[in-house]
């Protein structure tokens, strides 16, 4: 059996403000993963002072995190990437005190693609009406679905075999899905993004999908306008209102509110830039 070893690239961060057990107060969870493992910070006092432990799964690359709060103990999914091992999701029930990894590598994908999984970099729970999907977005980019909380995974076919897949092209950090946002309230809605491919959006759960980048611009390209082909850096959810999307680019940053056309937001458009975290402490 491999060695029992979720937030983005190597020092992204996660944090969840989780119950804490036998205590009045709300427990603040910070995972963060780097190139040396996952580390977790847990403040129980206002994030005034913080307990570390880690680092998890050693000299392992830790590229993603979630915290999967629909269950009574909330699981902890992290993908991780092993010299040794590769790349695995290992799941843990208690906070990190222990951890579980399937005999099988829980991400492949089938034989007829050709392709091998180089790293998971996006983990993403679904909302509250689906409790044991997951979803993974991979190097390269292609989109897994899990139905029972994490532990096993299936490529979802549709987007694997959309006709624009061959001319998605690798970003400087590689050619793959970093972004995953099932919509919370509706489980047939789902929003993935890549570097470069820019974004795609489902309405029926996976079975169909359509790009959805009117209004985001790569400059790099002959037709700065194109359909398909953005580099888009993440896409984030307002915490407060689930129909508004932000997304950084090579250009600047964007925003988006219901329907699918970007707008640029001149109070943070700059060059460049790779990370959006919504607060839900101050939603928008």
């Amino acid at each position: 059996m491999r060695r029992p070893v979720s937030v983005g690239p190597r020092g992204h961060n996660h944090a969840i403000r989780l119950p804490a057990p036998r205590r009045t107060s709300m427990t603040t969870l910070l995972a963060i993963g780097t190139g040396k493992g996952l580390f977790l910070a847990t403040s129980v006092d206002g994030r005034r002072t913080w307990r570390v432990s880690g680092p998890h799964h050693p000299m392992t690359g830790v590229y993603a995190v979630a915290v999967d709060t629909r269950r009574d103990v909330p699981r902890l999914l992290a993908g991780t990437t092993s010299s040794h091992f590769g790349p695995s999701v290992a799941t843990s029930d208690d906070l990190g005190a222990s951890w579980q990894e399937p005999e099988q590598a829980p991400v492949a994908f089938p034989a007829d693609t050709g392709a091998s999984l180089g790293r998971v970099w996006q983990l993403a729970p679904a909302g509250p009406a689906e409790p044991e999907v997951v979803w993974a977005g991979t190097e390269p980019s292609a989109l897994f679905r899990s139905a029972d909380g994490g532990r096993t995974f299936e490529l979802v076919r549709a987007l694997w075999d959309h006709p624009h897949r061959k001319q998605w092209e690798a970003g400087f950090g590689g050619q793959a899905v970093h972004t995953v946002l099932p919509h919370p309230h509706d489980p047939a809605r789902l929003t993935v993004a890549m570097s470069t491919g820019g974004v795609y959006h489902s309405d029926d759960a996976g079975a169909s999908w359509a790009p959805g980048n009117t209004g985001i611009r790569a400059y790099f390209l002959p037709d700065e306008w194109p359909e398909f082909g953005q580099c888009v850096h993440k896409v984030a959810r307002d915490a407060g209102d689930p129909e508004r999307l932000y997304a950084q680019t090579t250009t600047a940053s964007t925003a988006r509110r219901r329907g699918r056309t970007w707008c640029r937001s001149p109070p943070l458009a700059q060059r460049l830039g790779s990370r959006w975290w919504p607060t839900p402490a101050a939603p928008g």
